[in-house]
């Protein structure tokens, strides 16, 4: 989605834990929390989905996806007019957008599986 791509682009430092490319970050999260990124996505997230903690659990703990949070919590993409939560997360598993999307369900407004 361009939309994501340009808000990344546009300021990755925003988006990325305050690193400057998807290249630092994935070092970092190498050299800080020993994760061996395979594969980087930017969600948003609907939080007032019934299921969001729930889903929010499986992605973390079962599949082992470590959030990277945006250094401005307010970001808003607009598809929510409520807000919603953007972040890009990294997984140590080689996972394809439709395993996201098949486990966050209507958790999910948007999946973009980033360039790694």
């Amino acid at each position: 989605m361009d939309q994501v791509t340009n808000q990344i682009e546009s300021n990755p430092a925003n988006w990325l834990d305050g690193h400057g490319s998807i290249t630092e970050l994935i070092s970092a999260l190498s050299e800080n929390y020993e994760i061996e990124c395979q594969s980087l996505f930017f969600l948003v997230l609907n939080p007032d989905s019934t299921d969001y903690g729930h889903k929010l659990d499986q992605m973390e703990i079962e599949m082992e996806g470590h959030s990277v949070m945006p250094m401005n919590p307010d970001l808003n993409l607009g598809f929510n007019s409520d807000g919603e939560v953007g972040r890009v997360v990294a997984f140590a598993d080689n996972l394809t957008r439709a395993n996201l999307i098949q486990a966050l369900g209507d958790v999910a407004y948007v999946v973009v599986e980033l360039n790694i």
